[in-house]
């Protein structure tokens, strides 16, 4: 019988959307709270603030976490401000480690988990340095190989118990090194928010202006270049000319402070197949659920990039 819940230090960099930061999202939501107590460490809350909020989870907002390694730190980008912004937020990253050793034994926290691949090595770190549990998520593939090299040593750490892969793919690199700990656990899905049946069905051609005789064909996700938008734009390049009652959508954004606006090049793409009648670019939708009740069919044209 557990006489205290057990407290728990949810470390991730994902908030502004993407599988990492809702995957979190749902297990803190289906956490047993007499069971686990979390306290959530973030960049800032993005866009789970409300979520957040609804939970009643005790939330840390930390200026030394960052949601990207290469986030620009500067109005211009350029090679040297690319440079120059890594190495800070490099910098940042060591400097955060000793201020999560004293926050791990100032809050007595029994097990650091860590969310996404950024965070890993700062929450391994600062769990092997003060002798707390930690568990790793893993959702990213790694082929080459010094970052399985170095990812493979951090899960040999002796102060991670557990390595949770989202899928045997992503796993792999972590069988040579740390075999023992690996659990291969598919990623949930919260049927309660996903039930078409409660979700409006109108809304979402109306105020985007698409006609009811059109089938559309959508893609959700981030407007970047290993989501593979440039293929399905190359798709409706070829499908639009021969079939009038096909709709495209691209529900999503590039990322906030993302120093590339990849969405231009996709837009004049679209321009350029001189498909514009029938291909449409949402931008960011806070309920991604209304437009996606609405698509006869969804696209998943990710494109494999190792890292």
């Amino acid at each position: 019988m557990i006489n205290k819940p057990i407290k728990v230090l949810f470390l991730s960099s994902c908030v502004r959307g993407g599988g990492a930061g809702w995957s979190l999202f749902y297990l803190l939501k289906y956490l047993d709270r007499e069971i686990i107590d979390p306290i959530v460490m973030v960049p800032d809350r993005g866009i789970f603030d409300d979520g957040f909020k609804k939970l009643k989870i005790r939330v840390i907002e930390e200026k030394l976490l960052h949601d990207r390694q290469n986030l620009l730190r500067f109005n211009k980008n350029n090679r040297l401000t690319a440079w120059l912004s890594r190495v800070m937020n490099l910098t940042d990253f060591f400097m955060l480690v000793p201020k999560l050793v004293v926050f791990i034994k100032a809050e007595n926290i029994d097990l650091v988990y860590c969310n996404n691949m950024l965070v890993k090595p700062i929450g391994a770190l600062a769990a092997q340095f003060s002798s707390t549990s930690c568990v790793l998520h893993v959702r990213n593939l790694h082929e080459r190989l010094p970052r399985i090299w170095f990812y493979g040593n951090i899960a040999k750490l002796s102060q991670v118990r557990l390595i949770i892969a989202n899928s045997y793919a992503s796993s792999k690199p972590y069988r040579a090194y740390a075999s023992q700990k690996l659990q291969v656990i598919h990623n949930g899905v919260d049927l309660e928010e996903f039930n078409s049946l409660a979700l409006p069905k109108g809304q979402f051609r109306e105020k985007n202006r698409i006609p009811e005789n059109k089938t559309i064909i959508g893609f959700t996700g981030n407007i970047i270049p290993r989501k593979g938008i440039e293929t399905f734009i190359k798709a409706a390049s070829r499908l639009l000319p021969e079939y009038s009652n096909i709709f495209f959508v691209v529900v999503g954004r590039v990322p906030v402070k993302n120093p590339i606006n990849y969405r231009i090049s996709m837009e004049s793409l679209v321009h350029t197949f001189n498909i514009t009648s029938g291909f449409l670019f949402t931008g960011f939708q806070t309920d991604v659920r209304k437009a996606m009740i609405v698509c006869d069919i969804i696209v998943l044209h990710s494109l494999h990039a190792p890292s």
